[in-house]
């Protein structure tokens, strides 16, 4: 049973581990374990998702390109507040182009700028990604990191395989629960298929409905027998249903009487259960409302 975050399974957050791969020729970006991939990378992390933020004025620039990065209207709004400024103040002093003043270089500034944060190479992040659990490049970064977890398992139970590997992560705030082959995931010495559930998240960083985003809750028991509870999915307002159904799942239902139990007791509470769910449709609202005001002053 392993238990991560899951921030791993995009590229971004192993950043330095691609600068290095670059830097020296290799072929894998990906270090041979996770405590390499974690020793290379955690600085860049820290820095860019955590310090900046508090690095004074800076720090409130970087927090308003965080909330702009949510949504792409207001990222292109403040995109082209970036080039309006870099024109005025930097002259390219390109020929023929400088005699027509800033607006040639503001124009260009803009569109390169709009490619790179508001286009699709803008959308690097997974969790900002629509009409799917997972996209391409995560799933791929998911095997690799699997690939990577599995080399320090082996190492740290001196050879001896697991006969089998359940992966619970977060991170992109989209819960889901799948089956991945072995023959997919490509561990040498695991023959049975992995678990991965994705417990999402219980926060809201986007003013408008993902439907794919929502939480869920993991149990697991002594035994390692385990269920997820899915509590909520996000829902357009008007949209959510009077009475919203609780789901249980387990990839491993057989002989899993954990998994029955969880069942039966949520079955038992199901207008409770329920009662909540709707109650968390309404604060998503409040909260996307309150997101909307703020992205609106900035």
């Amino acid at each position: 049973m392993l238990f991560h975050h899951g921030h791993f399974v995009e590229a971004s957050y192993r950043f330095m581990s691609f600068l290095k791969a670059s830097a020296l020729g290799l072929d894998n970006d990906m270090p041979p374990d996770v405590q390499v991939l974690e020793s290379e990378n955690f600085a860049w992390i820290d820095f860019f998702w955590s310090a900046l933020g508090r690095s004074g004025d800076a720090g409130e620039v970087t927090e308003t390109l965080y909330e702009h990065a949510k949504n792409k209207e207001h990222m292109k709004k403040l995109t082209d507040e970036f080039a309006r400024n870099l024109a005025k103040k930097h002259n390219l002093r390109i020929p023929i182009v400088s005699a027509f003043g800033d607006w040639p270089e503001e124009y260009f500034l803009k569109k390169f700028l709009e490619k790179y944060f508001c286009g699709e190479k803008g959308s690097m992040w997974e969790k900002y990604l629509e009409g799917e659990e997972i996209g391409g490049k995560t799933r791929d970064g998911l095997i690799l990191y699997l690939q990577t977890a599995w080399n320090q398992i082996i190492e740290e139970e001196m050879g001896a395989a697991p006969s089998e590997l359940t992966f619970v992560m977060g991170h992109t705030h989209k819960p889901f629960e799948r089956d991945l082959s072995s023959e997919e995931v490509g561990i040498k010495g695991l023959d049975s298929d992995v678990s991965v559930y994705n417990t999402g998240g219980w926060m809201v960083d986007e003013v408008h409905c993902n439907p794919k985003k929502g939480g869920s809750v993991f149990l697991l028991d002594k035994n390692l027998n385990h269920a997820s509870i899915c509590m909520y999915h996000e829902s357009e307002e008007g949209k959510a249903s009077a009475k919203r159904k609780v789901e249980v799942i387990s990839q491993k239902r057989k002989e899993n009487k954990f998994y029955e139990k969880i069942k039966s007791m949520v079955e038992e509470n199901e207008d409770t259960l329920c009662c909540l769910s709707n109650l968390i449709d309404y604060e998503l609202g409040i909260r996307k409302e309150d997101m909307k005001c703020r992205l609106q002053g900035l």
